[in-house]
């Protein structure tokens, strides 16, 4: 990310290839950290929690932004 935005400032136009790398790497970084996921870490209560409560105050602020 850091080079995209040096690139940026630097003046550099996105063209398709730099798109596709771009997705590449995303996909390849979150296989990445899929490897690397423990499921029974997922299933604790702290993550559940956790998640439920993200997910309720970003739906309920939504409205708020558009």
């Amino acid at each position: 990310m850091l080079a995209g935005f040096l690139l940026h400032n630097f003046g550099f136009e996105s063209t398709s290839t730099i798109t596709t790398l771009a997705d590449l790497g995303v996909t390849l970084l979150l296989f990445t950290i899929g490897l690397k996921l423990d499921v029974k870490t997922l299933l604790s209560k702290e993550i559940w929690a956790g998640a439920t409560v993200h997910n309720l105050l970003s739906t309920y602020s939504l409205p708020y932004y558009f």
